[in-house]
């Protein structure tokens, strides 16, 4: 099971993809290319300043996971929902009840295709939108590939990469508010600034 890393503010944040790919010129003068391994998530992170207290969670939670067996939950913190809401707070699911941020996986065409219900009513998804989809105690993140617009009864269909891990199933569920995936923690580095303290770490989301 992963953990949840200290709460922080972020000056600075990214996470962008790793493609692995191999590029071969023939005699010829034809390219091959092919996959080498699976692609995979880069995280840099830089925190805004921290005094003693906010520290001192940080110094406690890396000396208890910070080496490379563990894993972390890790998402974009400034990418937090769907680019079509700024909240999701007091939006109802289309049968009713107050959505959580989180929908069903409905069905799974292949590993980078499913169908989610449980949402609200025509809920609109656009092309680099995070997700992420959680099932036995494991998370991954994932970006969505085309616009997508769900129907009256809160269903969605959407396509998405990288992939999803084999093991997913229908129990799977599929987060869009704050969406985080399993990561494992780089060097963290510390820069003062009088009495606070910034940090700066790198990540890279493991591959499930």
């Amino acid at each position: 099971m992963a953990e949840v890393l200290p709460v922080a503010e972020y000056q600075q944040a990214s996470v962008e993809p790793i493609v692995n790919r191999s590029v071969n010129r023939l005699r010829s003068g034809a390219a091959l290319s092919g996959g080498l391994a699976h692609d995979y998530w880069q995280g840099e992170f830089v925190t805004a300043p921290m005094m003693r207290d906010e520290l001192g969670k940080w110094n406690a939670f890396l000396l208890q996971h910070g080496d490379a067996k563990s894993s972390v939950l890790i998402g974009h913190p400034h990418e937090c929902r769907p680019m079509a809401y700024t909240t999701l707070l007091g939006v109802n699911v289309a049968g009713g009840g107050q959505f959580n941020g989180v929908g069903t996986v409905f069905s799974i065409t292949d590993l980078t295709s499913i169908t989610v219900n449980n949402l609200p009513s025509n809920f609109m998804l656009k092309m680099g939108d995070w997700i992420g989809i959680e099932e036995g105690g494991r998370a991954t993140l994932h970006q969505v590939m085309a616009d997508a617009t769900g129907d009256a009864g809160g269903s969605v269909s959407l396509s998405f990469l990288p992939p999803m891990p084999l093991q997913r199933t229908t129990a799977a569920q599929v987060r869009f508010e704050k969406p985080v995936g399993e990561f494992i923690l780089g060097k963290v580095n510390r820069q003062k600034f009088g009495t606070a303290t910034v940090l700066s770490y790198s990540a890279t989301s493991r591959v499930t």
